[in-house]
């Protein structure tokens, strides 16, 4: 495919032989890109310095580094990177070890580790990405396309208050006078912006007819300004098991020490995850259940270096990690 320049670029008699090899699905090392040359075009002083210009002139970007080399590419791995993690958070908030994990598997450009924990923090300083505190089964700071939300936070806080509406509105204290208690402890400032109900009839006492259906359907009378929870048990489950073994998966991935590793690979058998792949064992590599940083491509031969983790139950799988594998070669 040709490469297009506009007209006020400054061309050398290179351009058009450089910039093509770095149009590529990955980002290349300049040895890498060098030796997709055409033959007899240029010299390696020659190439370096037509990769210097290009890269000054905004037509190719420096990319994170591979085995220490220093990579480039025809497009901006940046934002290439912040348009996955667009995807990667668009359903729900993940811990940073979860991020990270998918944004490997997400970006497929062989992007180290350390680049990507390092990019996130980069965009969770300047506002990209926002940290959610630790909050109920979650013990670790999320990110999130948004901003904290407040009533992911207020679950327990909400049920206590729901309890104390329904004594309070028995004897007769309407849900304006709760809300501008509730005001007048966490935010006075906001209280002249309430509307006054001063003039407002008082609630009747809860007759015992109306107290035995308060009994029966406690959810009955729950505030309208406090959001209603779908009972929806199976899929909850779901994602609670779901959530817990991220958890462990990647602790597992993150110790050092093989009894640890082990006592957790027991508890995985207890949770329903299955590995993917046992180390050593050899495969035909492909983008779904194995990464690597080698230059494989689908169908290739591979070796797994680390197995990786699934979650099955009677209806459900759910893949939490890919099998890190390498080339045979290696």
């Amino acid at each position: 495919m040709a490469t297009i320049l506009p007209p006020s670029y400054e061309q050398s008699s290179f351009t058009q032989i450089v910039l093509p090899v770095f149009n590529t699905p990955k980002p290349r090392t300049l040895k890498q890109a060098f030796e997709a040359l055409p033959k007899s075009k240029l010299v390696w002083e020659e190439f370096r310095q037509e990769v210097d210009r290009l890269v000054g002139q905004g037509f190719l970007y420096p990319c994170s580094a591979f085995r220490g080399a220093a990579r480039f590419w025809a497009k901006n791995e940046q934002e290439l990177a912040k348009e996955k993690l667009q995807v990667i958070l668009a359903d729900k908030p993940r811990t940073k070890t979860q991020l990270i994990e998918e944004l490997g598997r997400h970006l497929k450009t062989m992007a180290s580790k350390s680049w990507r924990e390092k990019f996130i923090q980069e965009q969770a300083s300047g506002n990209f990405l926002h940290i959610w505190p630790p909050t109920g089964r979650y013990r670790s700071n999320r990110y999130a396309l948004l901003p904290a939300q407040p009533l992911e936070y207020l679950k327990k806080s909400r049920e206590e208050l729901e309890k104390v509406c329904r004594k309070l509105e028995k004897v007769g204290v309407s849900k304006e006078e709760i809300l501008r208690s509730i005001c007048q402890l966490i935010a006075p400032q906001f209280l002249s912006k309430l509307p006054d109900t001063s003039d407002s009839p008082p609630v009747e006492p809860r007759t015992k007819e109306t107290q035995a259906i308060d009994k029966a359907h406690p959810k009955i009378n729950a505030l309208e300004w406090l959001p209603q929870v779908a009972d929806q048990k199976a899929e909850a489950e779901w994602e609670f098991y779901r959530d817990v073994s991220e958890q462990l998966v990647f602790a597992w991935q993150d110790t050092e020490n093989p009894e640890t590793k082990k006592s957790l690979e027991g508890v995985f058998f207890n949770l329903g995850i299955q590995p993917i792949g046992q180390p050593g064992k050899q495969v035909s590599f492909n983008g779904r259940e194995h990464y690597t940083e080698d230059d494989l491509f689908r169908g290739e031969p591979a070796v797994i270096v680390e197995s990786g983790w699934r979650l099955e139950d009677q209806t459900n799988r759910y893949l939490i990690a890919r099998a890190k594998v390498q080339s045979v070669t290696d």
